[in-house]
């Protein structure tokens, strides 16, 4: 078994959050939305047809607390034919990404990137950031087309699935 080890975190969980709030804010062409109505450490960001939801999360490992920041923009949902071929291709983007990575969640084809947060800063946020959206961006306009996948359709409800939220209203 593999044991995780995590940097305990030397400030308090809502410190990495007003990073988060600071690199957000600092960004051009973004727009970005804090989902404060349930938990205050998550946004919602938009940046072309890239929509990323982006989360701050504490986790226990081997007795100390750590935690990450972690940025999801969902790609096009899972399709039921040609799925080997198409994973195959996100694979072979993966090993060129910079940090980033397609994986599957909830029925969708993602991109996904997370870093732990000790000793995280504001240029490291706003690379994550970027690197998700502009990554995510560009390639839905070359892979979708090429594959004949369907795109997400960014609303509420999608939010609510990915970031696992009651049914309120936000």
């Amino acid at each position: 078994m593999v044991k995780l080890k995590g940097a305990p975190l030397s400030q308090p969980i809502e410190a990495y959050c007003q990073l988060v709030d600071e690199a957000l804010s600092s960004m051009e062409n973004v727009r970005a939305y804090r989902i404060k109505k349930v938990s205050v450490n998550q946004w919602v960001s938009l940046k072309g047809s890239a929509f990323t939801l982006s989360e701050v999360t504490e986790a226990r490992m081997n007795g100390a607390t750590t935690g990450f920041l972690q940025s999801i923009s969902p790609f096009c949902h899972l399709p039921a034919e040609n799925t080997t071929q198409i994973l195959l291709e996100l694979m072979r983007y993966n090993h060129t990404l910079p940090g980033a990575f397609f994986g599957i969640a909830d029925g969708y084809i993602v991109l996904k990137m997370i870093r732990e947060l000790q000793d995280l800063d504001k240029g490291e946020i706003i690379n994550q950031l970027q690197t998700v959206a502009y990554v995510s961006d560009m390639l839905d306009n070359q892979l979708i087309p090429e594959f004949g996948l369907v795109k997400v359709d960014v609303n509420i409800e999608l939010v609510r699935q990915l970031a696992h939220l009651p049914e309120i209203d936000l």
